[in-house]
This record gives structure tokens, C-alpha cells and sequence, in this order.
């Protein structure tokens, strides 16, 4: 097998939350988290840019009676961009060990972990 030569990935940091300002503040901390992993493994943030921020009122549709907010989902974006000669190896996957709560941490299309509840 060859490393690649140069690598390009999308990072998604989901999380649900009761209210926006704790969805907000726990989807940013995941994201810091993340990328700085990713600076441990040579990733500098000139590598990164932030390529969405979309925030969500989530409900419960009961039966019968009008839907009841149930929190919010606020999903960021990153993308990660590494020239010639960089590789990837295992950082991707070293970055989603830094995940907290129940946020989800996708890269590129497909989620890749989501991450337990934490007390």
C-alpha cells in the first residue's frame, strides 16, 4: 500500500441539545477538540477552514395537538486540506477520539462515530 500524496476530507461535528446556546457551545468545543487533535498528528490551522455553521429547532409531533420543541441541532463544518507530501495516516482517526456527549463527528459523507452519552 502507498500513502497518499495529499489528502482532502470534510470534518461534521453534530450536536442535540436542550437549548441552542448548549448545542452551540458543545458542537464549538467538539470542533476545538477535534482540530486540535488534528494539530497534534501536523495539521496546522492554515490546513483548516470552516465551511458551514446550520442550526435546527428539533420537535416531537404527537398524536394529536401541536408539535412540542424539543431542543435544537447545531451541525459545523470544517474542511481539511493537506498539499503534497503531507499524507494522512491516522490522523482522521485519532481526531474523533476527542469527541464529548452524544455529538456526532462525521468525515466526509459518511459518520464515522457517534460518540456515547457522557454523565
Amino acid at each position: 500500500t502507498t500513502v497518499p500524496d495529499q489528502v482532502a476530507f470534510t470534518l461534521s461535528v453534530t450536536a442535540q441539545r436542550p437549548t441552542l446556546e448548549q448545542a452551540l457551545a458543545d458542537s464549538s468545543a467538539t470542533m476545538r477538540r477535534v482540530l486540535a487533535a488534528l494539530e497534534d498528528f501536523g495539521v496546522e490551522r492554515s490546513d483548516t477552514r470552516t465551511t458551514g455553521l446550520s442550526m435546527e429547532p428539533e420537535y416531537y409531533y404527537p398524536d394529536s395537538g401541536p408539535p412540542v420543541l424539543t431542543g435544537y441541532r447545531v451541525r459545523q463544518r470544517a474542511r481539511v486540506e493537506l498539499g503534497p507530501g503531507r499524507g494522512v495516516g491516522a490522523r482522521p482517526v485519532a481526531a474523533l477520539a476527542h469527541g464529548a456527549g452524544s455529538t456526532v463527528v462525521c468525515i466526509d459523507s459518511g459518520c464515522v462515530c457517534r460518540l456515547g452519552a457522557t454523565s
